[in-house]
């Protein structure tokens, strides 16, 4: 059997500040349940302003249960240019956890927006329950820091020093690569990057990002069509120094837009 929850949609305000979802209320694992499954985080704009990207994260936290970086990016929108024009809300995507409880626990949902919108964004999550056991291990998810692409190809790091802690094997990398300003004729297309000597064996570890594809006139709308992880399931040390980084490929972007790389461990 599995059950779905709902965490509600609430504001993230127009900073970069955490905020409390499901309007600022705990919610309340039934009895009977046995793993978290997973949740399905979904973020949507309100009102588009020209330039101004949706980027943002969730985390999941509990002061009954024993959970340690659990964050995750959530569906990106890309930035429109014009006055008018209607943002692309990219798919979510379900992230796996398989947390151990055992039911009445409270669990607290969290949103934050990366980059400060004029406007609200709105944030909501799907739970998924299970009365199973787990039979894979948690999974946790960090996520690093939003960088300038600057206006250039070739890498641009990110987080040189991103510490991650009570890992055995990192399972995945992903990133979000997002217009500011758009500008005709200008994808924007790149690979990320994660490298690390605490990585066994320790060579880069390279993964696809979706790109942003191009506009032609001067009203121009892209589209992102969400989150694609790169799985790689390889042993790491249980503190891993890691360096983040994409590499911006094919076409220089005409502004500079946003980066961001995160992991999946266990």
């Amino acid at each position: 059997m599995q059950g779905i929850e709902v965490a509600t949609y609430t504001s993230l305000l127009t900073g970069t500040a955490e905020q409390k979802l499901n309007g600022n209320a705990d919610i309340s694992i039934p009895k009977g349940v046995k793993q978290i499954v997973g949740i399905e985080a979904i973020a949507v704009p309100v009102t588009p302003t020209a330039g101004e990207s949706l980027v943002a994260k969730v985390r999941l936290g509990s002061n009954d249960i024993a959970l340690y970086n659990c964050e995750f990016l959530v569906n990106p929108s890309a930035a429109i240019l014009g006055a008018t024009g209607q943002m692309h809300v990219a798919r979510s995507k379900f992230w796996p956890l398989y947390v151990p409880v055992n039911g009445g626990e409270k669990i607290s949902l969290f949103g934050t927006a990366l980059v400060a919108n004029t406007v609200a964004p709105y944030m909501g999550v799907h739970i998924y329950y299970s009365d199973t056991a787990p039979v894979l291990p948690q999974r946790k998810g960090k996520v690093g820091t939003v960088t300038s692409t600057g206006t250039s190809t070739g890498k641009v790091v990110s987080d040189a020093a991103f510490v991650v802690t009570g890992g055995s094997i990192l399972e995945s990398a992903y990133a979000l690569m997002l217009p500011t300003t758009v500008a005709a004729s200008k994808p924007f297309v790149c690979y990320g990057e994660v490298k690390s000597s605490d990585l066994l064996p320790p060579f880069p570890v390279r993964f696809p990002v979706t790109p942003v594809g191009p506009g032609l006139s001067t009203l121009i709308s892209p589209t992102h069509d969400g989150i694609v992880e790169g799985d790689v399931a390889l042993a790491m040390a249980s503190t891993c120094t890691m360096e983040l980084s994409i590499n911006v490929q094919a076409v220089a972007p005409g502004t500079a837009g946003n980066f961001v790389v995160a992991v999946v461990y266990v």
